[in-house]
């Protein structure tokens, strides 16, 4: 989502065709690139303080998922951590 600009609290169903293509593109290039040399590549904002693209200090943390609209824990849903920063990755990006 970083390399392809994307915020991490985007509603799938919000994202352009174009952001698809860019976001897949980004995607196997990196699990490619983890395949040719048996390592993760760098990571941008994954549990980091300073954003690897702009190198500010604004990279949010957040836990996405796992309870309802009103607060109620769903069993359903699977709740993730993820991380973004907020120059790159602003909430509407």
């Amino acid at each position: 989502l970083k390399r392809s600009t994307i915020g991490p609290r985007r509603m799938m169903g919000s994202i352009a065709d174009i952001e698809l293509r860019r976001l897949i593109r980004h995607a196997r290039q990196y699990s490619m690139d983890w395949l040719k040399t048996g390592r993760a590549g760098t990571k941008l904002v994954y549990n980091q303080t300073v954003c690897g693209t702009c190198k500010g200090m604004t990279i949010k943390m957040q836990k996405i998922g796992g309870s309802s609209t009103d607060g109620n824990s769903n069993s359903n849903a699977i709740s993730r951590v993820t991380f973004w920063c907020t120059a790159c990755q602003p909430f509407n990006s």
